[in-house]
């Protein structure tokens, strides 16, 4: 039922469906926002990019004050883009431990497991618009799909 809904309010408000095609220079990024009421992704998130990917040693760092550097299964995020998406940038977690950071001497043990928690996000993706014949034209339409998108990660019992 939630999935007609949006199709609906989509639809209606001339973002998918039928036969309408869009240019670069349409103002999509706006229309999405104001559909969702939210940002395209979190301009004032924590991006390690180029950072190290190993699990963090607590005896000889201190952790930052943010969760995804304070958890027992802390992550990192890193920017996944893709021009025939809208939003064109998300934000994917991505674990830095194998195991878990327990006990005591807070170091990493693989009595338990990091695993990412995800999260289902509506996408836009752009499509050629079909019987477009004009030469150099980039006009597409817009399809809504369905992902699966990390946001943090957390410490399980590992699948025996």
């Amino acid at each position: 039922m939630e999935k007609i809904t949006v199709l609906v309010v989509l639809s209606m408000l001339g973002l998918v469906g039928g036969t309408r095609c869009y240019t670069e220079g349409d103002k999509i990024k706006t229309r999405y926002q104001k559909i969702f009421k939210m940002p395209i992704y979190n301009k004032h998130l924590t991006v390690n990019a180029g950072k190290d990917l190993r699990c963090p040693d607590y005896n000889r760092i201190r952790p930052a004050e943010d969760y995804s550097s304070r958890s027992i299964s802390p992550w990192r995020y890193r920017i996944d883009v893709d021009e025939n998406r809208y939003p064109r940038k998300l934000a994917f977690a991505q674990c830095l431990c194998k195991g878990c950071i327990v006990g005591s001497n807070l170091t990493e043990s693989n009595s338990h497991v990091s695993v990412t928690v995800t999260q289902t996000l509506m996408v836009l993706k752009k499509t050629a618009c079909k019987g477009d014949k004009t030469p150099g034209s980039r006009k597409f339409s817009l399809k809504v799909e369905y992902i699966s998108v990390p946001v943090a990660c957390t410490c399980v019992l590992p699948k025996y």
